[in-house]
């Protein structure tokens, strides 16, 4: 055999190699899901989207990895401007495959819509659940799984810092949600403390306050928000609180709900916490799971 001829087979070889590599790799791009997250995500397909602007909003929900590849996946199988509008929820432990059927057969999920306001406390946030008019979730079991805050630990680490048994109050971020029918207990506690990760993150950084963990800063915006009248107070009445909490000062705590909220920090916040506290750590507007806490007086605010 030429040498000429024997260059061509490996040459072709080499290409069918390739090929077969692609495909694999492509065909394991399909079939893999873009996380393993199940919890449901709201997404919009609006009137007049073409198949690639869909992939593009699907990669920025989280949903998908590649648009090309989705994108080039519609089209191959005739579905090309044939995904319809409408409100989804869907996973990012869906497939490809699987989002491309949900979106063409155009099956929505039917949610229901569920809104927790700042201050309330763990009890009253597990009745608005109760109320929601989700099948599988109920106010008590809500709340049984709320007060285990141990059992989130693995997959929300901000919640490293809870005291032994100590609930989520004060990590169910206050906001509107739009949630499956078919949620469960964990779903919708995972839904709020994603969106509890996500506030938290856009100031996490501009923390101002020495050693303190993220438990102490989440009591201290409790505290603050009971105690503040309006919201332009909360900077001034957080730097009072925070300087109390130095050795020099400490027995400055008269009676009432200052002296019955702050006093027991002292056991839990370290003294060399110096107050340069700013306006981001008591953003936090809900309550934390302090016994003599009562439901405070709040300002409903957009989130």
């Amino acid at each position: 055999m030429s040498r000429t001829l024997r260059a061509l087979f490996l040459g072709v070889a080499l290409i069918a190699l390739m090929v077969a590599c692609v495909s694999a790799i492509v065909l394991r791009e399909i079939r893999r899901p873009a996380g393993d997250d199940s919890t449901p995500v709201a997404f919009v397909v609006e009137q007049g989207e073409s198949t690639s602007q869909i992939a593009t909003q699907l990669r920025s929900a989280g949903l998908i990895r590649i648009p090309q590849l989705f994108t080039y996946l519609v089209r191959t199988q005739g579905f090309d401007g044939k995904l319809r509008a409408g409100r989804y929820m869907l996973r990012p432990d869906m497939t490809m495959g699987q989002i491309m059927a949900a979106l063409q057969t155009g099956i929505k999920i039917e949610e229901s819509q569920l809104t927790i306001i700042e201050g309330l406390r763990l009890e009253e946030i597990a009745d608005r659940v109760g109320q929601a008019g989700l099948p599988s979730v109920t106010a008590e079991q809500f709340l049984a799984v709320a007060r285990n805050g141990a059992a989130f630990k693995q997959t929300h680490f901000r919640l490293n810092s809870l005291p032994e048994g100590a609930s989520l109050e004060g990590y169910l971020f206050p906001d509107t949600y739009r949630i499956a029918t078919t949620a469960t207990v964990t779903d919708v506690i995972e839904l709020l403390l994603n969106r509890f990760d996500e506030q938290y993150a856009t100031f996490e950084t501009a923390v101002r306050v020495p050693d303190a963990s993220v438990h102490q800063i989440v009591t201290m915006a409790s505290i603050v928000q009971r105690e503040a009248t309006v919201a332009s107070e909360m900077p001034q009445v957080a730097s009072v609180f925070w300087n109390r909490l130095k050795p020099e000062n400490q027995g400055q705590f008269g009676g009432g709900i200052c002296g019955s909220l702050v006093a027991p920090l002292h056991s839990t916040i370290p003294c060399a916490i110096i107050a340069q506290t700013r306006r981001h750590i008591v953003q936090a507007c809900y309550t934390t799971a302090i016994p003599s806490i009562q439901k405070p007086e709040v300002r409903i605010q957009e989130t």
